[in-house]
């Protein structure tokens, strides 16, 4: 069905530039000056819950799902357009974040605060995107598991975005404090709204 080619598509796109940006970043990124690797555990586990996720619809693996599954074509079809457009930002975050990305919340050599782009949009675009994904996943397969891995996500996600906002804030001061005024953590404001330049 063309919903779950849409699914496996756009979560192996996903997959493929995570996994090709973790690899250049490791041989060709700064090096790495300040990092808490407690939460390099968080990152694995939600990536394997999203393989798995990807899985279990793609060969409708559990029985669950004849419970769980809605029949709405509007639905899937709005679904499969939203995830598009998801992925296409969460991509387009990841290559703004550029050789700063790491796995685990981190500060590198000559570290730049990314504050355009997706940046601008919410503070966190790479998960903004992630989270807007799997929702659009629910919709686009027509069933609401995907909700129940969504909220295990966050969860496992939460402490490491508060590690992360940590180190900005240690490394950019008065700078990141009033970026984090302006630009929402996850949930974009329908109307975005920037006072000054965050410098």
């Amino acid at each position: 069905m063309i919903f779950h080619l849409a699914l496996l598509i756009c979560w192996s796109a996903f997959l493929l530039v995570w996994i090709s940006g973790a690899l250049y970043n490791r041989i060709k990124g700064p090096k790495i000056v300040q990092v808490r690797r407690k939460y390099i555990v968080a990152g694995v586990f939600s990536a394997i819950i999203i393989y798995v996720l990807a899985f279990i619809f793609r060969r409708n693996y559990v029985p669950i799902l004849k419970i769980t599954t809605f029949h709405s074509l509007p639905l899937q079809v709005l679904g499969t357009i939203f995830l598009m457009v998801s992925t296409s930002f969460t991509i387009w975050a990841r290559f703004a974040l550029g050789r700063m990305w790491s796995l685990s919340p981190a500060l590198k050599e000559e570290h730049s605060l990314r504050t355009s782009g997706p940046y601008k949009i919410t503070r966190h675009p790479i998960y903004t995107g992630l989270f807007a994904m799997i929702a659009a996943t629910t919709l686009a397969i027509g069933n609401v598991l995907p909700i129940l891995f969504l909220g295990i996500i966050a969860f496992t996600l939460k402490n490491k975005i508060a590690a992360e906002e940590k180190i900005m804030i240690e490394e950019f001061g008065n700078q990141y404090l009033e970026y984090q005024k302006q630009v929402p953590k996850l949930i974009p404001r329908l109307f975005p709204r920037f006072k000054k330049p965050f410098a």
